[in-house]
């Protein structure tokens, strides 16, 4: 992992490099049928050479709620469920995105005409997003929220989530971060769509309760869904 310091924030890039076999034998389980066809460890070694996934952190002042606004750095997030979740989180906030990288996006365009490929290669940057995440996370407890019970004592809030933070929240999170998305390689759109397509953000913020935007979601059969509902979060 490379580390430097720009715009106010912190870039973080993950060296070229394998993926683990955590992430990359479900790929092999799922698109390698037949085993004298080397199509996926080809685009596994691929995806490892040219690999600049990464992301860009952007330490924030937490300000003093104003109705459904909280400010951050000065920056207004407008969103009751923010209002209420960092003015008790302390002093600092985490923006971030978090990305497979525009090498590997760029390289999907290549293999547009081949939906086998295509389609490994897919799940190739997920499984680069992923890593990315995991290299955020233990970077963010280690700088920002430690732990000293060995729990973790952070949460995050992604707009486009829920409604109490809706997909235009987008627009206020990357006034936030700045050029430093652009550094990570990470451009929004007027739709709100992020590029690379693979591409993760948020905002970072220390509890001692355990909390996911999942609580609040009604899809009720989410795959992803990594806690029970609780209701809506309005």
């Amino acid at each position: 992992m490379t580390e430097t310091k720009i715009h106010g924030g912190i870039l973080l890039r993950i060296d070229p490099q394998s993926l683990p076999d955590a992430l990359a034998d479900p790929i092999r389980e799922r698109w390698q049928t037949d085993e004298d066809d080397d199509t996926v460890e080809a685009l596994l070694a691929k995806a490892a050479s040219i690999t600049d996934a990464g992301a860009f952190l952007r330490p924030a002042k937490i300000g003093t709620p104003q109705g459904d606004t909280i400010p951050l750095d000065g920056y207004p997030i407008r969103s009751r469920l923010a209002v209420e979740k960092l003015s008790a989180a302390g002093e600092t906030a985490v923006g971030y995105v978090m990305t497979c990288g525009r090498a590997l996006y760029a390289a999907l365009e290549e293999l547009k005409d081949d939906f086998f490929a295509a389609a490994i290669w897919d799940d190739i940057m997920i499984a680069y997003l992923r890593m990315a995440g995991d290299m955020v996370h233990t970077y963010v407890t280690e700088h920002f929220f430690p732990s000293a019970d060995g729990k973790k004592h952070f949460s995050a809030l992604n707009p486009g989530s829920l409604e109490s933070w809706d997909i235009y929240g987008q627009k206020e999170l990357f006034a936030l971060l700045g050029d430093g998305a652009a550094a990570a390689g990470v451009e929004l759109t007027p739709s709100m769509l992020m590029l690379p397509t693979k591409t993760g953000s948020g905002v970072f913020f220390h509890t001692d309760t355990p909390y996911e935007n999942c609580m609040h979601c009604p899809r009720i059969d989410c795959p992803n869904r990594r806690a029970p509902y609780h209701g809506d979060s309005e």
